[in-house]
């Protein structure tokens, strides 16, 4: 931002973390998955709104649209870059042995195929819906670039080891950029999650909560999942282990359940801090 003379506001994240104020920064009626980050999300919305933000970009997409973990070993071969092909093996090495596998005996579908699978199933549309509604909530208008269909057409379109390489990621867009900033500032461009919030969260003042949501969830009442499986899931992680199943999409789906889909009396009780 200050190479580009951009003005800047910050947001504090220190105490943002998931489920703050639940049951607020709840999910849509039609969409029961939620951002994690959601109060932190709103934070910075409604601070883009008060310092006179008229329409919000957000870079949502990039990654299944010009990155990922898509390679073209097929395409390196082919156009004979093989020191690039060498660099892509090497990561694939290091990914593991399954994967060096697949990619050498060609197992894998193509390239383009996989570049047109992975934007057709990362619901660009529905998410696009959901920042509208977000931004709408705090008077902004909102825009996703990377859902522009022309964009979306265009990468899906040429070879996918000029677009992004796994040595090399989001190859095409950095390469570009390099024209506007200097290249050891392009190469430091990328998503920064604040998973200390995580942490911090549901290890701390987020826990009981997420306990709350978790126990005789809902989600087990329907059949959705066996009894005990997701809070055994999270009170291994929030007493320190690591996280072997993500129990963050099972909470925010019983969170939904709970507040848009209630079939018993007990559910505006269940919500209730």
């Amino acid at each position: 931002a200050a190479h580009w003379g951009i003005p800047v506001t910050e947001v504090a994240a220190d105490g943002r973390w998931p489920l703050r104020d639940w049951p607020a920064h709840g999910p849509d009626r039609d969409d029961p998955y939620l951002f994690v980050y959601q109060p932190l999300l709103d934070a910075c919305l409604d601070a883009a709104a008060a310092d006179g933000c008229g329409v919000l970009l957000s870079g949502d997409g990039g990654d299944e649209v010009a990155g990922d973990w898509i390679h073209d070993l097929t395409g390196l071969l082919q156009s004979g870059r093989l020191v690039a092909l060498a660099a892509e093996l090497r990561v694939l090495g290091r990914r593991g042995r399954r994967s060096l596998v697949a990619g050498l005996a060609g197992r894998e579908p193509g390239a383009r195929e996989r570049r047109s699978d992975r934007v057709a199933h990362a619901g660009l549309a529905d998410r696009r819906c959901a920042a509208a509604r977000r931004g709408a909530r705090a008077g902004l208008s909102t825009a996703e670039p990377w859902s522009d269909r022309r964009v979306v057409e265009f990468t899906v379109s040429i070879p996918q080891h000029v677009l992004h390489r796994l040595a090399e990621p989001k190859r095409l867009v950095r390469r570009a950029l390099r024209r506007l900033a200097p290249v050891r500032l392009v190469d430091r461009m990328g998503p920064q999650e604040p998973a200390a919030l995580f942490d911090a969260g549901f290890r701390g003042p987020g826990r009981p909560a997420a306990e709350r949501l978790l126990a005789a969830p809902e989600l087990e009442r329907r059949g959705y999942l066996p009894p005990g499986e997701a809070l055994r899931a999270f009170e291994a992680y929030a007493d320190g282990g690591p996280i072997r199943r993500d129990f963050w999409w099972p909470l925010s789906l019983e969170w939904w359940l709970r507040e848009h889909a209630p079939d018993r009396a007990t559910d505006a009780e269940a919500l209730a801090p």
